[in-house]
């Protein structure tokens, strides 16, 4: 009877013990440790610009936690990149207006919604993923949701210390009201954004893009000017827009220096096609003036621009 019992006892204990293995049977064993240095691994080799490389790292870390926030957040980040790498290759490296444009242009639309995709996963994953939910809002813009834009860069700006740079978190808030048209509290943002960076190139060209659009060509040159002359600024549309603006202000040979690095900086580009049609429509076409060059803007000689 005793060895009867010791073995019914044994047959439940090994029951019991086969099914708590069977209770994790396929779940993976997280390792915190193991998946954050997988993740700077992967960061690393994203600076690097070395995307797939990044990407494998990335997935590498998930495999070791699948909650980790700053892996989710960096695939975002490295899908967003590509899509910005389609849109340049359309529009910067090349100007593709047909067939091949639209398709990289729908591509880069794929890319950025996984990389919206990858963000809502980082942000569940940590509820207050400041950069996470900027991030989100850029992307957003980028796909036309500019509701959404709103909502997330208003979140992003509600973990404000967490942000890297505040100033990209309104500079994305006011871009998406600018897109909504209400041209008020676009310029109230980005107005907040600049005066935390005066030299924030992609805060300045936004605002001077909100004050043209309202027709106040002297603010734009306000706006821009300073920040364009210090030779920081990559953005060919900030170059076109200060040349618009002088032309307004009836300033040709100012207008003129600037549709002209416009068109240098990117030869190949879309933006630098219209610049140089605008050059040939001043008085004396795309001819330099004969008074000197201490107006002339920046051009591409400057070195690496890091205006943001």
């Amino acid at each position: 009877m005793v060895k009867v019992r010791r073995r019914t006892m044994l047959g439940m204990a090994l029951g019991i013990a086969l099914i708590s293995a069977g209770s994790t049977c396929g779940q993976p064993t997280r390792n915190t440790s193991a998946s954050m240095n997988r993740y700077k691994i992967a960061l690393d080799e994203f600076q690097k610009r070395e995307l797939q490389a990044a990407v494998t790292d990335s997935k590498k870390a998930l495999d070791y936690d699948p909650d980790n926030a700053d892996a989710l957040n960096l695939l975002g980040l490295i899908a967003a990149q590509r899509g910005v790498d389609d849109i340049d290759l359309a529009e910067k490296r090349r100007c593709e207006r047909g067939p091949v444009g639209q398709s990289l242009r729908k591509e880069a639309d794929g890319y950025f919604a996984e990389a919206a995709r990858y963000f809502k996963r980082a942000i569940k994953a940590r509820k207050d993923h400041a950069e996470a939910y900027n991030s989100l809002a850029a992307v957003s813009i980028r796909l036309g949701r500019y509701d959404e834009a709103v909502l997330y860069a208003k979140e992003a700006l509600a973990y404000a210390p967490r942000l890297m740079r505040v100033e990209t978190a309104r500079a994305n808030l006011g871009w998406a009201y600018y897109y909504q048209r209400n041209y008020v509290k676009a310029e109230q943002e980005l107005l907040q954004s600049t005066s935390r960076d005066p030299a924030f190139c992609v805060g300045a060209y936004r605002l001077a893009k909100v004050q043209w659009d309202q027709r106040r060509p002297g603010q734009v040159i306000e706006a821009l000017e300073t920040v364009m002359r210090a030779g920081n600024c990559p953005i060919l549309e900030a170059h076109q827009l200060l040349g618009m603006a002088f032309v307004s202000e009836k300033q040709d040979r100012q207008a003129r220096s600037w549709f002209k690095s416009c068109a240098e900086l990117e030869p190949a580009s879309c933006v630098a096609e219209e610049c140089k049609r605008s050059l040939a429509l001043l008085p004396g076409g795309s001819e330099p003036d004969d008074e000197g060059d201490e107006d002339t803007a920046p051009g591409s000689t400057d070195g690496d621009a890091n205006g943001g």
